[in-house]
């Protein structure tokens, strides 16, 4: 016990000092059977159910592993670090966290099944908790995403049961609530699952309308007096590119770019600024169990790193991970078949292994 005590805290310190559609049935991601080896588990580095994950610049991968109602935390090359958190209402415990995301001041985890959000150091120890049940301002029913707005030094919650985006300054303070329940025009929503910057330092904030099937982008001014401006839809009902099937979360990379988890598709894609085609935008993924397939992705977090840039996927069915570097070659899985500790060795995209300690740089993928 005092040697496994003293590991936690180890790995904890060092992450410290490295780092400067309908409502989501979790009873039901929680029991779709395995596929082939693909079983859940709940020891270091296994998985029950994963939804929401987060990479660092370094690599570092924070997954919330929503089934286990904790976040584990893993090195940039698929080594477990230590996890944080356990089933209850307390401070510091968890019901079916949906969303985690980082900023320089830590670790933001959706607690959807407590209706909260808690924010917490990169050791994993708390720092705030904001909102509680209801529909008021402030309050949350089941919010499945969370992110920190950079410029304005903010938090952005999807509040996925009231259709509706909430902000709130860096102490919990409530700021600004926009959206209601519908389709009629881009202001409105159906459970929306994830809002997140789309730059670090934009005025501009994404919006995955998981019900309706969409992508939706805002202009955002924090202020005094805040403000909303909708700007663009993208996506419709569908199964071809540039077409979704309950979108659950999103995540943006340099110049605009943006990858989202195409949940019902049992797919990932990524697209370039305003939509339009470019060179690394794909549509990849297909239901199954094999390298490179999925079982209703529900996380998705893509960030430049010492090995290359590398975008990783909750593939939530088969409770994995899986990080793959920009051409699509598989990297590394964590958590694959219950062994534990990861997964295997990675490799540099080119079929060589690359499993080199290298001193990352410091900082969190965030505002």
């Amino acid at each position: 016990m005092l040697a496994a005590a003293v590991a936690a805290a180890t790995a904890a310190a060092l992450l410290l000092a490295v780092a400067a559609a309908p409502l989501l049935d979790v009873a039901h991601a929680q029991s779709m059977p395995a596929i082939g080896n693909y079983t859940a588990g709940s020891g270091p580095g296994e998985f029950r159910a994963p939804e929401g994950i987060a990479m660092y610049r370094n690599g570092t991968i924070v997954v919330a592993d929503t089934g286990n109602h904790r976040v584990q935390v893993f090195s940039r090359n698929g080594t477990f670090l230590f996890a944080f958190g356990s089933e209850g209402n307390g401070t510091g415990e968890f019901r079916s966290p949906a969303g985690v995301s980082l900023y320089r001041g830590g670790i933001i985890v959706a607690d959807t099944g407590n209706h909260r959000v808690q924010v917490f150091h990169h050791n994993g120890t708390h720092a705030l908790t904001i909102g509680s049940e209801g529909n008021g301002t402030g309050e949350f029913r089941s919010p499945a995403g969370a992110a920190h707005l950079g410029l304005f030094r903010q938090f952005v919650v999807a509040d996925t049961g009231n259709h509706r985006i909430q902000t709130f300054e860096s102490n919990g303070t409530f700021v600004f609530a926009f959206g209601s329940r519908g389709n009629a025009n881009i202001s409105q929503f159906e459970s929306p699952m994830a809002a997140v910057h789309e730059n670090p330092g934009d005025a501009s904030i994404l919006v995955a309308d998981t019900g309706n099937h969409r992508i939706l982008r805002f202009d955002y001014i924090g202020y005094t007096s805040p403000l909303v401006f909708p700007r663009e839809a993208y996506g419709s009902h569908g199964t071809g590119a540039q077409e979704f099937d309950g979108p659950r979360s999103l995540d943006h990379w340099v110049a605009g770019r943006v990858i989202i988890a195409d949940t019902g598709n049992h797919r990932v894609q990524m697209f370039g600024p305003g939509w339009s085609p470019g060179t690394n935008d794909f549509v990849f993924g297909s239901r199954g169990n094999g390298t490179g397939q999925f079982l209703s992705p529900e996380g998705a977090a893509i960030v430049p790193s010492r090995i290359g840039t590398l975008f990783a996927v909750a593939d939530t069915g088969n409770h994995r991970i899986q990080v793959f570097h920009l051409n699509r070659t598989l990297a590394f899985m964590l958590g694959s078949n219950g062994t534990g500790n990861g997964g295997g060795a990675p490799t540099d995209g080119n079929g060589g292994a690359n499993g080199t300690a290298v001193p990352p740089p410091a900082g969190a993928n965030g505002g």
